[in-house]
């Protein structure tokens, strides 16, 4: 590996705190302007552009208004809970605790998600079920209108309106997941940065729900489908043909919109799959932009299904406004240090030289002004997390490396309480790892390193400091930890910084729990995961 060091120009001018009050201010009016969007101007049709608008049904004006109270009602309660536990460390500790040894995983995350999932697919169709019922039951004794062609003289109108009922039901759930999906796709929201949400977490919550909603359409598609299989219309002709002559807002439209919108939304999440995204980031990054497709043919199908959105969008195109990114191609680099005009990274060695990294390293080393243009970081700061350990160990694999230095750097150099002792033990397959120059710089500081070189076939010279093969972490910390429990009067803070793949993190998690149950005590525990 090498490290790559080019100045950046600095920035110029004053920090623009009035346009981060601006953010702030609009990022909270947006909740208000989504709330009163829908409340107050769901009877008025003309701002309605879809073929199917709920707005011309009063029958469901109610229920939607009930359903939206509970929707911001959590958003708000979930809003309370943070900042409780933002000022209150043995509730946070509570919430960020893991309940499973070997994951990641917190109970915020569980308890917020599985609640999202029982609002959106339990207590809003508990809601709206029976005044829907009460809809279509009645339609049973209207005359003169065309339900569907035939509604009243077919065999089996009661297994029509179940269907019929869950048609509605599960579309109104699906609204709800969409609301609460965009609010987790804005990279610089201030409301998550005043929450205090850890990036990952937030990440993986809207992969959940993202998966969530493409299985509850694949349901609203099935049931909609038997809902009109009684229906003397073929199926085909709903859902493949385009019902030209008919007038827009007839309803005639919005099978064909909705099946659109759902092919968009798997081909979408399709690709969003982990494995897909790691090995093919610009095809997923750019695809996941289609899902705007989808979000519009989801409209044009029923107006209901941006109710809850509002919010979210208006961050996002904040968000956009804020980056304002030109680039076309785009590469996850591992930032070692931003600062001061000037912008480190890690980047692997290859030996294609038209591979798009190896074209970046030739630029920056040919150039003497080079432009970057850098997103991020995203997420909140963990130095807090690093001030806070009276022993503080950085156990990362390969790339990880990039946030552990910055970490200890601004441990030693900015924190108000310094650890007394700092570990950084480094698993790469690489020969050269002790040549790399944050390492040197570390250990004359007085951080002690240890090495792991995992490559097969090595032909480095044997060295005290790097060891082969891979490290086994309990043992590293009974050696160099545990001492210091049974020489100190009182039990030292520890925290473990991790960074790395999946594999790597979860044995992790399961030797430091084993540690802390040796030992007695807690230790702190901070998770970097390649995975997001």
């Amino acid at each position: 590996m090498s490290l790559a060091q080019k100045p950046v120009p600095k920035a110029t001018g004053k920090p623009l705190t009035a346009a981060t009050t601006a953010l702030a201010v609009v990022s909270f009016l947006s909740f208000v302007f989504g709330w009163i969007f829908v409340y107050f101007l769901i009877v008025n049709k003309t701002w309605c552009f879809a073929d199917f608008c709920v707005e011309s049904m009063g029958s469901r004006k109610n229920p939607v208004r009930n359903t939206l109270a509970v929707f911001y009602g959590f958003l708000i309660l979930s809003a309370l809970v943070t900042l409780t536990a933002k000022y209150r460390p043995s509730f946070k500790r509570v919430l960020e605790s893991r309940p499973f040894a070997t994951s990641t995983l917190t109970v915020a995350e569980i308890t917020w998600f599985t609640l999202a999932i029982v609002i959106s697919n339990i207590v809003i169709p508990g809601m709206i079920w029976v005044p829907y019922w009460n809809m279509w039951v009645s339609m049973l004794s209207m005359t003169g209108m065309d339900m569907g062609r035939g509604f009243q003289d077919m065999n089996w109108p009661w297994i029509r309106i179940v269907w019929q009922t869950l048609t509605l039901t599960t579309g109104d759930s699906l609204a709800v997941l969409l609301g609460f999906v965009v609010l987790f796709i804005s990279k610089h929201s201030f409301l998550l940065s005043l929450l205090d949400l850890p990036y990952p977490s937030t990440l993986r919550i809207h992969q959940w729900l993202g998966y969530s909603i493409l299985v509850l359409t694949c349901i609203h598609l099935i049931v909609t489908m038997l809902a009109y299989s009684l229906d003397v219309t073929p199926l085909y002709q709903l859902f493949f043909t385009v019902p030209a002559g008919s007038p827009w807002g007839s309803s005639q439209y919005l099978y064909v919109l909705g099946l659109a919108s759902f092919l968009f939304l798997a081909v979408v999440t399709f690709l969003s799959l982990p494995r897909i995204r790691r090995l093919h980031f610009n095809l997923f990054y750019f695809v996941h932009f289609l899902i705007f497709v989808s979000v519009v043919f989801a409209y044009l199908h029923a107006s209901m299904s941006i109710f809850y959105m509002i919010p979210g969008l208006i961050m996002y195109g904040l968000d956009v406004a804020v980056r304002l990114y030109k680039s076309i191609e785009y590469h996850p680099w591992s930032i070692v240090a931003f600062k001061d005009g000037s912008a480190s990274f890690i980047v692997k060695s290859t030996k294609n030289p038209n591979e798009w990294t190896a074209r970046v390293v030739q630029v920056l080393k040919s150039s003497d002004a080079t432009y970057l243009s850098v997103q991020g970081p995203f997420g909140n700061p963990i130095h807090k997390f690093a001030s806070q350990s009276d022993i503080l160990v950085a156990y990362v694999a390969g790339s990880g490396i990039a946030p552990a230095i910055p970490l200890i750097s601004q441990a030693r150099d900015t924190g108000d309480h310094v650890p007394k002792q700092t570990i950084l033990i480094w698993v790469a397959a690489a020969d050269n790892m002790h040549e790399f120059s944050p390492i040197q710089d570390l250990r004359e500081h007085g951080v002690k390193i240890i090495l792991f070189n995992t490559s097969p076939k090595s032909s480095a010279e044997p060295r005290a400091d790097t060891h082969q093969g891979r490290p086994y972490l309990h043992s590293l910390l009974t050696a160099h930890v545990a001492p210091a429990f049974a020489n100190e009067a009182v039990k030292p803070k520890v925290g473990l910084f991790v960074c790395g793949p999946e594999r790597f993190t979860e044995d992790a998690l399961v030797a430091v729990d084993r540690f802390g149950a040796d030992q007695n005590s807690r230790v702190a525990v901070h998770v970097e995961s390649f995975e997001m």
